[in-house]
């Protein structure tokens, strides 16, 4: 585990008049994830990242100590850091319930979830055995409820709380190859629909965020440049961009839907899945 910290001000949780409120980012050492949790370090935001991996926490960490205002304490010397990095794997029940856990220990608080860790292998129908089909929906669906669930009673003592679901155009229109990836990130949709409709009596809102192929190391671990060109693609931080206009109550005319954000490219790659298949895990 590895942490930091800041002394600005601002970026208060809308109608709750708190000053540096916490976002537990998942996938949060790479692409999406960590794009916006710069963006919320910036905006006067605690972080709490996590990873699987320690040595790419302990980079991420490191380069988000060094976002502009995001070093030192928040109040008084001694105080709350503003960077917390926790290694867990959401893919496993108990790692879900530990992170919150770790997160409240070391904040105080959770304000916000963004779940941007992902599995995306893409191989053909009779490849999704029973561990592969396990496995996305664990990392990209199950984390999602699971860490709703532990977050639920943090939220219910605050008065409410935020949720950001990263989902995927795979969830209405799969690549060939997608057929277990583009089914879990469609259970993220109803995931946020039905969090934004329990959350109403308490204060929480939630929202799915579907990218089209965004700019980032899982993208490429399926897509080459030969058949996606990179200015084909969205880059991390325009997506992030629109999760935290969904942290910050800038699109709560949408809250319980899911925001499509398609790239500027084709949204289906011109070829099959290979033989062998492919794999993308981490942060979108």
């Amino acid at each position: 585990m590895s942490e930091a910290s800041n002394n600005a001000v601002g970026g208060r949780l809308p109608g709750s008049g708190l000053q540096h409120p916490v976002a537990l980012i998942t996938g949060g050492t790479s692409g999406i994830g960590l794009a916006a949790a710069k963006r919320l370090l910036a905006a006067g935001w605690r972080v709490v990242v996590c990873g699987r991996d320690h040595q790419r926490l302990e980079r991420a960490v490191t380069e988000l100590e060094s976002t502009p205002g995001a070093a030192g304490t928040v109040g008084a010397a001694g105080g709350e850091p503003r960077v917390v990095g926790l290694e867990a794997d959401v893919a496993e029940a108990a790692d879900c319930a530990g992170l919150v856990a770790e997160a409240v220990h070391h904040c105080g608080r959770v304000d916000a979830l963004l779940h941007s860790a992902g599995y995306a292998p893409r191989v053909g129908v009779e490849q999704h055995d029973d561990e592969l089909i396990d496995k996305v929906f664990a990392t990209n669906a199950m984390a999602a409820i699971r860490l709703v669930r532990e977050l639920w009673p943090v939220f219910g003592r605050q008065g409410g709380g935020v949720v950001v679901l990263v989902s995927s155009m795979a969830s209405r229109d799969p690549y060939d190859g997608f057929l277990a990836y583009g089914a879990s990130k469609a259970a993220v949709n109803l995931a946020a629909l039905s969090v934004a409709r329990a959350g109403a009596a308490v204060g929480v809102r939630a929202f799915a965020v579907a990218p089209g192929a965004v700019e980032t190391p899982m993208l490429r671990s399926i897509v080459g440049v030969d058949v996606l060109p990179p200015e084909m693609a969205l880059s991390p931080d325009t997506v992030a961009g629109v999760i935290v206009d969904c942290v910050l109550g800038r699109r709560d005319g949408s809250n319980g839907e899911t925001i499509f954000v398609p790239s500027p490219g084709p949204e289906t790659p011109p070829t099959a899945p290979p033989a062998g298949g492919a794999a993308g895990h981490g942060g979108r």
